[in-house]
């Protein structure tokens, strides 16, 4: 059904190659997937999901790109995102927000990041604890940039954070 078009399905069949890895049934070039075509395959289909407006398979592409799981691609990455806040998905709006506070992948705008955070907040009430710690860093950022505050933030593991809908 994934080949066929499906949206849905394209999602799903994703979804259990990503997560099911090896238990999943994969035809590669010389047989059963290895990890790196099962990574290109899931990669595929969600960005096919992408294309028919399933804003967590966007989410998903841009997770993709900016922890490396395809490549490493901070610009990449920030364009999946945005195919996603144009579906009004507050991870996304969130992610972008964080790109743009360190300037990765995007240019360096505490302004932007702030906007950004925000309307996540607006759209989804569960990011009301990320958002608050993320504006709390932008403060000290913008009032306090070469403290010792802000190296101790930049100094903290790198990963953007999900929150679970309630």
């Amino acid at each position: 059904m994934a080949d066929l078009g499906y949206e849905v399905a394209q999602s799903n069949a994703a979804w259990i190659l990503d997560k099911y890895g090896e238990q999943s049934l994969c035809m590669g070039e010389s047989g059963l997937c290895t990890d790196a075509e099962r990574h290109q395959r899931a990669h595929f289909l969600w960005w096919q999901a992408s294309e028919q407006g399933n804003e967590h398979a966007a989410l998903l592409i841009g997770d993709a790109y900016y922890y490396g799981r395809v490549e490493r691609d901070y610009e990449r990455a920030a364009d999946a995102y945005q195919h996603a806040k144009a579906q009004s998905n507050a991870q996304a709006m969130f992610n972008l927000g964080y790109m743009y506070e360190h300037g990765q992948g995007l240019p360096l705008d505490l302004h932007l990041a702030k906007r950004y955070y925000d309307q996540a907040l607006v759209v989804d009430r569960n990011a009301k604890l990320p958002v608050t710690l993320a504006l709390m860093s932008l403060w000290i950022r913008k009032n306090y940039a070469d403290s010792f505050l802000v190296h101790f933030i930049d100094s903290l593991p790198k990963p953007i954070r999900k929150w679970r809908n309630g």
